[in-house]
């Protein structure tokens, strides 16, 4: 085999591609990689644009929707393959957003960008033949980028312990549905240069919200948008249905967002065009 051959390795069912550069020129960590040890599922996968069904992830691009990263080393294995895949990459944590480099980046598509929050992760990678890093978390049609968010599964408990009978039996344990209803219920706000809004989730499933323009035009002609109607939390996503609006575009609109996570007092959530929000609970 020749010394420099270049060896090309698919990833995501030809998603993107990365090229392990020949011997000697491996590329060198500008920060460790370390906090983002473990097993990951991948949660949600955007494509050029296109949502791909859970149940796809892993029967057409990733076994088991589930990515292993040990030190600098991605493993993962596509349907079919007998043996998992390792590749190498880098990232720079002293980025903002930090950045993430598979092997052999400047010949191929495989520069992104990630945002890590304990046990989630969300990654936004270049398409196949784009030299260019994306500037944001997100997968538009023609863009190329392909977009992830993935949770960090709990490593496996060494020899567990045989469970004891309990007498009267457990009861099942609440739905994640149902853990991030209760989680949503109170008020959230969420704040940009130009405006602030305020959502309450009421736990009888109605809400109400207040969007509040700090300046410029809106500022100047346009008043506060207050929405109210329903909301509920179905399949992993948050849906609200607008039944009155002050801003009658709004009027009987349905929103639909992917809860990424939520944690103590913050949640993000992915919307349908594949961009990251944080809101934070107010009360």
């Amino acid at each position: 085999m020749p010394s420099r051959l270049l060896l090309a390795a698919a990833i995501f069912g030809g998603l993107f591609t990365i090229r392990m550069v020949a011997e000697g020129q491996s590329p060198s960590p500008v920060a460790t990689a370390a906090p983002l040890g473990g097993t990951w599922q991948i949660v949600t996968l955007i494509d050029d644009g296109a949502l791909i069904p859970p149940q796809s992830i892993g029967d057409q691009f990733v076994k088991d929707a589930r990515i292993t990263i040990s030190g600098n080393t991605l493993s993962l294995s596509r349907p079919g393959d007998a043996e998992p895949r390792k590749l190498p990459f880098v990232v720079n944590a002293s980025t903002t957003p930090n950045t993430l480099d598979l092997a052999g980046a400047d010949k191929t598509g495989s520069r992104g960008i990630f945002l890590h929050n304990g046990d989630t992760l969300i990654v936004c990678l270049g398409g196949p033949t784009s030299t260019e890093r994306p500037s944001e978390f997100s997968s538009k049609p023609g863009s190329g980028n392909v977009f992830m968010t993935l949770q960090r599964l709990a490593a496996p408990v060494a020899n567990p312990p045989k469970p004891v009978p309990l007498t009267p039996p457990v009861e099942p344990a609440p739905s994640r549905d149902t853990v991030f209803r209760e989680q949503l219920i109170g008020t959230w706000g969420h704040q940009t240069d130009d405006r602030v809004s305020y959502t309450t989730l009421n736990s009888d499933g109605t809400f109400s919200s207040t969007l509040t323009w700090k300046r410029g035009f809106r500022k100047m002609f346009h008043g506060d948008v207050r929405n109210s109607g329903t909301w509920k939390v179905e399949d992993g996503s948050f849906v609200t249905q607008v039944t009155a609006s002050t801003d009658s575009k709004q009027q009987n609109q349905i929103f639909v967002s992917r809860i990424s996570s939520i944690d103590g007092r913050q949640a993000v959530f992915i919307d349908q065009d594949g961009r990251p929000r944080t809101e934070w609970k107010v009360r």
